[in-house]
């Protein structure tokens, strides 16, 4: 419920600023593309591939330290019980206790190129994510232009069915005057259906510009009702010095552009990959100690007379201190 609200309230605040006529918000081309890129539902699904590989990342470091365990166990027998010969009745306590380490000395280099792996795939998430932006911000600009093209031509349109109206009434007095034959004022309005009907192919046209916009903004209804796009000056745009030559833009977008970076990426990635699988060809090396105690609560003084008393707890723990050290090597 928060998100859904947190969005129509961070649309409102995106286009409060903007040009208002009669309750239309007109939409500028960067505000159309950052609500895209807010709201988007595959960039957000991509930003979740990003955090995934950022976890991903932290599990490949933590594999680099040593693992340590500890177990602890607590418990408690009833009724009767036999120990060293001895028969005894009612509750009696037994524990045992625990810790270990495991550390992998050597394993063919595999966890090193995991790690390096797994920043190489967040890298390639994160230009994946900025790609699907570009994408989102080009399809924008497209439909935004698009927009921008049919309204010229309903205005075109428009124009024209105006032209020819005024035609027709001017024939239309000659005729009435019998200055011209009834076939010229058929033929001029005959002219005006067929502007009129290219006049409402060209707003209809418009229209299917709009809902390509707002699918792709993914807008909610509530913001669709008033929505409207701005209209840009075009005069800004006629300097000569702002025209790039085509093969500057192929070589910036070399250097720029996501798509390239990410596939570049892609390929180290799953060179890394490769040298993670043959890792496992290599031996391995693992180091690993423990120490470990026990208590029983039937362990006696004297261990035939359970009057005796049971041996202290601290006392059990030190005697039955245990440690052990293993290096052991595995040849695939």
């Amino acid at each position: 419920m928060i998100k859904p609200v947190f969005t129509i309230f961070f649309s409102l605040f995106l286009i409060s600023g903007y040009a208002q006529n009669n309750d239309v918000y007109y939409w500028s081309l960067d505000s159309c593309i950052r609500y895209a890129q807010e709201n988007n539902i595959q960039i957000n699904r991509s930003k979740l591939n990003i955090l995934r590989a950022e976890r991903d990342k932290v599990n490949a470091t933590a594999s680099m330290f040593p693992s340590l365990n500890a177990s602890v166990s607590q418990g408690f027998n009833f009724g009767t019980n036999a120990f060293t010969g001895a028969t005894t009745r009612g509750e009696q306590q037994f524990g045992n206790y625990s810790a270990s380490l495991s550390l992998d000395i050597f394993k063919g280099l595999s966890k090193v190129k995991q790690m390096e792996l797994s920043k190489t795939q967040l890298m390639v998430n994160q230009l994946e994510t900025d790609r699907m932006k570009n994408d989102i911000s080009m399809n924008i600009s497209t439909a935004y232009l698009q927009i921008l093209f049919q309204k010229e031509l309903l205005k075109v349109a428009q124009e024209q069915v105006d032209i020819t109206q005024l035609q027709v009434d001017r024939i239309q007095k000659l005729y009435d005057a019998g200055s011209v034959p009834n076939s010229d004022l058929l033929d001029i309005k005959a002219q005006l259906a067929n502007n009129e009907l290219t006049r409402v192919q060209a707003e209809n046209a418009m229209y299917l510009a709009y809902v390509d916009l707002i699918q792709l903004m993914q807008l909610p209804p509530e913001l669709q009702k008033n929505f409207d796009i701005e209209i840009p000056d075009l005069d800004s745009y006629e300097n000569p010095d702002l025209l790039i030559k085509p093969e500057e833009v192929y070589s910036a977008a070399l250097e720029v552009m996501p798509e390239v970076k990410r596939d570049i990426k892609s390929v180290e990635s799953s060179e890394l990959n490769y040298s993670v699988t043959k890792g496992n060809f290599w031996p391995s090396l693992v180091f690993s100690a423990g120490a470990g105690t026990r208590y029983n609560g039937n362990f006696y003084n004297n261990p035939i007379d359970p009057e005796s008393g049971t041996v202290p707890w601290l006392t059990q723990v030190n005697d039955n201190l245990n440690y052990s050290t293993v290096l052991s090597l595995r040849v695939p």
